[in-house]
């Protein structure tokens, strides 16, 4: 019993963790942004979420903090960009650089898998296809090869055995520095693997405990047939 108690109280803490959000702004409220009126937007907008649209269609939607201008603008470019860029130079890479980790390839023919799993994480991350062979040489990238640019690590993947389920979690796993500062762009990000593990270890011990007092039941109704 105590540890049912304990398991429900935490449930609820995490609960209302991820339900206590108060919403300062009409829920059908769009705020659409262009190049003439950005700057406009970036003093007089009051509420938190910012919609993307290509002609009509909405391609993209901002709602962490609306006051942090290079957040803002930080999206801007990740979401505005091709979902592989091409790129011939490391002065044209140099560009391309941000606290965040970048995703390289050196590859005529991208798969269709690559591209699919790139568009998750298009709004974080910068995918880069280097059109210069002599450049994959110097950096020492493969033509079959998905390459972690990082301030502290440089993994690959082998694109020759693509899994997309695999490559998925290689990104994922990838997409940010090895040691980063939190802030308030991605602390829920974070915050959300961490519940997600709490549960998955919530679970684990209430499948234990569940198991537990099966066998514990089974045992005892065992000695009283025997005791009869």
């Amino acid at each position: 019993m105590i540890i049912k108690f304990l398991i429900f109280n935490l449930l609820l803490y995490l609960f209302r963790c991820n339900t206590k959000v108060n919403f300062t702004y009409p829920q059908n409220d769009f705020l659409r942004i262009d190049s003439e009126n950005i700057e406009e937007a970036f003093e007089n907008n009051d509420y938190w979420l910012i919609n993307l649209f290509k002609g009509s269609e909405l391609i993209s939607t901002y709602s962490n903090d609306i006051t942090n201008y290079n957040n803002i603008k930080s999206w801007i470019y990740y979401i505005t960009t091709p979902l592989f860029v091409g790129v011939q130079d490391e002065n044209e890479l140099k560009s391309y650089e941000t606290e965040n980790n970048i995703f390289l390839t050196c590859s005529e023919n991208l798969p269709a898998d690559l591209f699919d799993v790139a568009k998750l994480y298009k709004e974080e991350c910068y995918f880069i296809n280097i059109t210069n062979p002599d450049m994959c040489t110097r950096m020492n990238i493969k033509t079959n090869e998905l390459h972690v640019m990082s301030a502290y690590n440089h993994s690959t993947y082998d694109l020759d055995t693509l899994d997309r389920e695999l490559l998925k979690l290689f990104v994922n796993k990838n997409r940010f520095p090895l040691v980063m500062k939190i802030d308030h762009r991605n602390f829920f990000n974070i915050r959300s693997s961490v519940i997600m593990m709490l549960l998955t270890a919530i679970l684990v011990i209430h499948t234990i405990y569940k198991y537990y007092m099966s066998y514990t039941h089974n045992t005892y109704i065992e000695k009283e047939e025997k005791s009869e």
